[in-house]
């Protein structure tokens, strides 16, 4: 650290900290524009935040900060992990910091007096694991009784911050964030510039309703998804389980090709539940009118698939019903971004475990069920074919594994024994 301190023209600075066990000594570091520090292990030492406190001060230029706390458990977590801490230092008579990008996790966060004149020029905000010093003690965000007054002079609620948000005219083009909450869809419905929105949308569980109530609210007719369909430029939504942000070909798919503009897209399909204990399959997502002739089969009688809309459609029993439902939800995806998004360069599709194992700890199956889902979906990549007037395809990536890895595919003219074109496919490429 001795030896940056050296260089004058040191403007950008990232530093991972993870299982750095000593103070960071950045007190003596000054005229950054770019701070960013992350710890994937831990919690930041109070002298570490002392010393970057001082830093802010000494870098009047400064327009980005990231600041990334580890996972430990938040009984602990210091009120120093806030942007109140970090302005601490600065002088109350320079020129307010014009920050165009701010990005917390697992921090405190409170928009007042203290910190507002630094995020005038704001336009990129990444807020993730915000820890709400309001909230009971048994939601996992909850902050230490301990200290509370002190916490809550350096924290809020994400309703409150949205509110403020929305108050102080501050519109963002870029937001990275881990919930949505009325209030966030209120302040994305008073603007329509936003062009970079990644979400991780249902990590504050308070219900299944609640969760499909903010969905469809969002996809709508009128919600956030539309207001800003003609600048999106990047929209990753990425729930944690399945259900209502997940991709529907008819809740979803008109605001989604809306976004004509898109480069990026990166959004979970629903690999619908399939009850094989009973006589009856049973979805509430997705709606099936009519069949092709060869599904139908009255060998050993049919099942029979009953939608929430009581259209009911007969299948043969040897039809494995779960592939077949999502190789069509994946299909309607491709069918829906190949040919009403002409920009889209990268395409990635995610899964997510049921929302049956998001409170249990074990016996879920959720591991192999996750791994037949994606096998599932590699099948019905490497099967599509575009339509004969496509020209281009975007990169597709699928999710594989635990880890969010990724299985890439890139495109292929695909064409029969006389050399007629067939259309574009995709093709794996091998790791």
């Amino acid at each position: 650290m001795s030896a940056l301190k050296t260089l004058p023209s040191l403007q950008t600075l990232t530093i991972n900290a993870t299982y750095c066990k000593i103070p960071l000594k950045l007190n003596k570091i000054s005229g950054l524009s770019t701070i960013s520090l992350k710890n994937h292990d831990a919690d930041f030492s109070d002298k570490t935040l002392e010393a970057l406190a001082k830093m802010v001060a000494n870098s009047p230029q400064l327009t980005s900060i990231d600041l990334l706390s580890g996972l430990s458990s938040r009984k602990s977590r210091s009120y120093k992990h806030s942007l109140h801490h970090l302005l601490k230092h600065y002088p109350k008579d320079a020129a307010p910091l014009r920050l165009h990008h701010l990005g917390l996790d697992g921090c405190y966060l409170r928009l007042d007096s203290t910190t507002l004149p630094h995020l005038r020029s704001l336009k990129s905000l990444r807020l993730t694991r915000i820890i709400d010093p309001y909230a009971p003690s048994y939601e996992s965000l909850a902050a230490n009784i301990d200290g509370t007054n002190q916490l809550k002079q350096v924290g809020s609620s994400y309703e409150d911050l949205w509110k403020m948000m929305e108050n102080k005219g501050i519109w963002l083009e870029k937001i990275d964030h881990d919930d949505v909450c009325p209030e966030f869809q209120q302040y994305l419905a008073t603007y329509s510039s936003l062009k970079i929105l990644r979400l991780i949308p249902d990590t504050r569980y308070k219900g299944a309703t609640y969760l499909k109530e903010q969905s469809k609210h969002f996809f709508g007719d009128s919600g956030p998804l539309l207001r800003h369909s003609q600048n999106l430029e990047e929209l990753i939504i990425k729930p944690r389980y399945e259900g209502g942000w997940c991709f529907d070909m008819y809740s979803s798919s008109e605001s989604l090709s809306a976004c004509v503009k898109l480069r990026r897209l990166g959004i979970c399909v629903l690999a619908h539940q399939v009850l094989h204990q009973q006589e009856e399959y049973t979805t509430d997502m997705l709606h099936i009118d009519d069949l092709s002739a060869s599904l139908y089969s009255n060998e050993a009688g049919p099942k029979r698939l009953a939608t929430e809309n009581a259209i009911v459609s007969d299948f043969p029993p040897g039809l494995n019903l779960h592939n077949f439902l999502l190789d069509l939800a994946q299909r309607s995806l491709l069918d829906t971004v190949i040919p009403r998004m002409p920009n889209l360069e990268a395409l990635k599709i995610f899964s997510a475990p049921s929302e049956y194992s998001r409170t249990a700890w074990c016996g879920t199956g959720m591991l192999d069920r996750t791994h037949v889902v994606q096998s599932e979906m590699m099948q019905t990549a490497t099967s599509y074919i575009a339509p004969a007037s496509i020209q281009r395809l975007p990169s597709l990536a699928i999710q594989t594994g635990n880890y969010d890895s990724d299985t890439v595919f890139i495109a292929k003219r695909n064409v029969d024994d006389a050399g007629e074109n067939l259309g574009l496919m995709y093709v794996k490429i091998d790791n």
